[in-house]
């Protein structure tokens, strides 16, 4: 069973060393599209959530009252 452990660690270290693990390939990063830059400031955000936190509550819904049981039940 050790000589598995062995072989698997000597594998692995040699995919290593070769690069067949650790690298991958980047990744290309997209181009901004020009005019479609939007970001918000820091105040924006901030007031957003503010107004997000304000926002009361909706109220519960009601369910109709129960009926008084029935006389004698």
């Amino acid at each position: 069973m050790w000589v598995r452990a062995v072989a698997m660690t000597a594998w692995f270290g040699a995919l290593t060393l070769a690069g067949g693990i650790a690298t991958a390939a980047p990744t290309p990063t997209p181009t901004p599209t020009p005019g479609l830059t939007t970001t918000s400031s820091s105040d924006e955000i901030a007031d957003m959530v503010m107004d997000a936190i304000a926002q009361p509550a909706p109220p519960a819904p009601m369910a109709p009252p129960l009926p008084p049981p029935p006389p004698g039940g």
